[in-house]
């Protein structure tokens, strides 16, 4: 009956009460079935208000009671006194859970205006205000109060706060307000203004926890600081246009660190630590092949001193007066002759009898000339000797010039020797073999006797040697076979670039021991001569 009733008003086009599809409509397959477990849901869509009632069970270990309470604190509190305007920067700190709406009001700060606009905070989260007024009353000191208030116009938190004309205050958040004008140490708060401020527990007693410097120190640690950085730049740049670019910028500047320096023990550049150090007429240290100063100092130091140059440099008065302060109290009396004196002997370097003690400087500079003039005599015996080796009618030259110890090892000194007995001996080959009937091998072995070896084909060739180059050395009879070694000639003093021969700047050593040739007889002429073929590499040819 109620069917036939609802079947009624669904073909009248109203709504029944007792079909599904007065209520919801069906989908096009309505029927849902599960195939594992045979059940079976009708499937149709509802419009309209659905109630379900969901049960959950959790754990109430770590859940918090959430209060509606205002937890607010007043951080910082920044007043500047301008002479037009003041401004006031408050920081509040929103320590509750939920979010709040409060506003700032001043009280007892004589301000054209008391109140800054209200604002909520979320929780856990930090506010500025900004308040920008005019002081309606000019003090030179004054206290007023910084009030937060929340809804219902209940105060949250209130802090006291000091405002003085013509200056900056800071109030932190267990610290006491201080100006600039003052001694900026942390000075804690009393526990009720503490507590007042929205602050819970006791006052923190870190005494320094806050301390700042004025404002001018600050500016001047700063303006120091960047002063300080760029000398150091400047200075780092010195040092390393000294290194990649030019020496001379290394050097420069540095002369009072060197200015006492006289002996070294050994050469700081790596290409002449191996060779004994040489000495001008000045006592300077130089280098055995161009004679020019080098350095005396490490590379280290040197770059340490280039890159504080520049601080050092506003003191270099200083230290200019106290090397010479040091110079007169080691300065010898008036009456002290200098080695160089007239009264001194130029060939021994003797001095006369009445001379008093000298400084350990003069003696080091009297040393070095001695050294100098006796390296004078050996050159000139040397060129003597050089002339007697070639004279034929002198027998017993030979035995003269091994008598005197005449054996001169270095490349720059023995130069003009050599081109000497060169330019005699091509000019008078050919005269001594055909008017003594001597063997020029003979001649080549002569004791001092200078020769060059010939090499075409070497497996390990000297710095750009090019593929043929001559050495100079001496050449020594045993038995039926001759032994050519270039004996202390072993420094290579030339090299050839694009077919040229220039001077080496850098000193090389050269393998003696692999250069070393046992030759026979029929092999001398091949490679030896008494002037070299191609480019000597051990002694310039001038």
């Amino acid at each position: 009956m109620h069917s036939a009733s609802s079947e009624e008003k669904r073909l009248s086009g109203q709504k029944g009460k007792y079909w599904l599809s007065n209520f919801a409509s069906l989908a096009n397959d309505p029927f849902v079935r599960n195939t594992t477990t045979g059940e079976q849901w009708l499937r149709f869509k509802h419009e309209g208000n659905h109630r379900v009632v969901v049960q959950v069970e959790i754990n109430a270990d770590r859940l918090s009671v959430v209060k509606g309470e205002l937890l607010l604190q007043i951080i910082k509190v920044v007043i500047v006194n301008g002479k037009s305007s003041t401004t006031i920067k408050t920081d509040v700190f929103n320590r509750g859970i939920v979010s709040t709406r409060f506003t700032i009001k001043l009280v007892n700060c004589s301000l054209s205006k008391k109140t800054i606009k209200a604002a909520t905070v979320g929780p856990r989260q930090l506010h500025s205000f900004h308040y920008s007024g005019k002081l309606t009353k000019h003090s030179e000191a004054k206290e007023c109060q910084v009030v937060v208030v929340g809804h219902k116009h209940a105060v949250v938190a209130r802090r006291t706060i000091k405002m003085k004309k013509g200056s900056r205050c800071v109030c932190l958040a267990n610290c006491q307000c201080k100006c600039m004008s003052e001694s900026l140490v942390c000075e804690p708060l009393s526990e009720a203004d503490y507590h007042m401020a929205g602050f819970t527990g006791p006052v923190p007693r870190r005494q320094h926890l806050y301390r700042q410097l004025p404002f001018g120190a600050k500016t001047t640690i700063n303006t120091v600081l960047a002063v300080v950085i760029a000398l150091l730049s400047l200075g780092i740049l010195k040092a390393w246009v000294g290194i990649m670019v030019s020496r001379r910028v290394a050097a420069f500047g540095l002369c009072l660190f060197t200015r006492n320096v006289q002996k070294l023990n050994a050469y700081y550049e790596q290409e002449l630590q191996e060779i004994a150090v040489e000495y001008n007429q000045f006592g300077e240290p130089v280098n055995p092949l161009t004679k020019k100063p080098v350095s005396k100092m490490s590379l280290t130091t040197e770059l340490f001193l280039n890159m504080i140059f520049f601080l050092y440099l506003p003191f270099v008065w200083v230290h200019w007066l106290f090397i010479k302060c040091v110079s007169v109290q080691r300065r010898p009396a008036a009456g002290d002759k200098l080695p160089n004196s007239p009264d001194s002997d130029p060939s021994t370097g003797a001095e006369s009898a009445d001379r008093g003690p000298l400084s350990r400087q003069s003696l080091d500079r009297h040393f070095t000339l001695q050294q100098f003039r006796k390296q004078k005599v050996k050159l000139k015996k040397g060129l003597n000797c050089g002339i007697l080796l070639e004279n034929e009618n002198n027998n017993n030259s030979a035995d003269a010039c091994s008598n005197e110890g005449v054996f001169i090892s270095t490349p720059g000194d023995r130069l003009d020797s050599r081109n000497v007995k060169r330019r005699r001996r091509a000019k008078k080959s050919s005269e001594k073999e055909d008017n003594t009937g001597k063997n020029p091998v003979d001649l080549y072995t002569l004791p001092g006797q200078l020769i060059y070896y010939n090499f075409t084909k070497a497996k390990m060739k000297p710095k750009n040697s090019g593929a043929k180059f001559s050495l100079c050395g001496t050449l020594e009879k045993f038995g039926e076979e001759y032994v050519f070694d270039v004996g202390d000639h072993n420094v290579q003093v030339v090299e050839v670039v694009k077919g040229k021969e220039k001077i080496l700047h850098s000193l090389r050593l050269i393998d003696a021991d692999y250069f070393k040739r046992t030759i026979k007889l029929t092999e001398v002429a091949k490679h030896i001569s008494n002037r070299p073929l191609y480019p000597c590499l051990n002694i310039q040819d001038l």
